[in-house]
């Protein structure tokens, strides 16, 4: 698994990115550091059509959980038109 990111700590409010074997995925912690429950989104094909979009049209933030949206193949940051454009 892979991390990288612009902040992650449990109470930011910067989201956290990485890939988790191959699945990029955008999320946010708690705020608190409380133990809470996982709240894992999956976008669809139309939009929001990336990890990123979903996670903007559907941000759950009045949720007290780990909150994480993962990339589908094909879309997003998998898609190839990215892979070939170098993006």
């Amino acid at each position: 698994m892979t991390v990288r990111g612009d902040g992650g700590r449990v109470g930011d409010v910067s989201p956290v990115h990485g890939a988790a074997f191959g699945v990029p995925y955008v999320a946010w912690l708690p705020a608190g550091g409380e133990s809470a429950p996982l709240v894992v989104g999956w976008h669809l094909i139309d939009p929001p059509s990336s990890e990123a979009a979903l996670a903007t049209a559907l941000p759950m933030t009045r949720l007290p959980a780990r909150r994480a949206y993962l990339g589908l193949p094909l879309t997003g940051a998998r898609s190839p038109q990215r892979r070939c454009s170098g993006h």
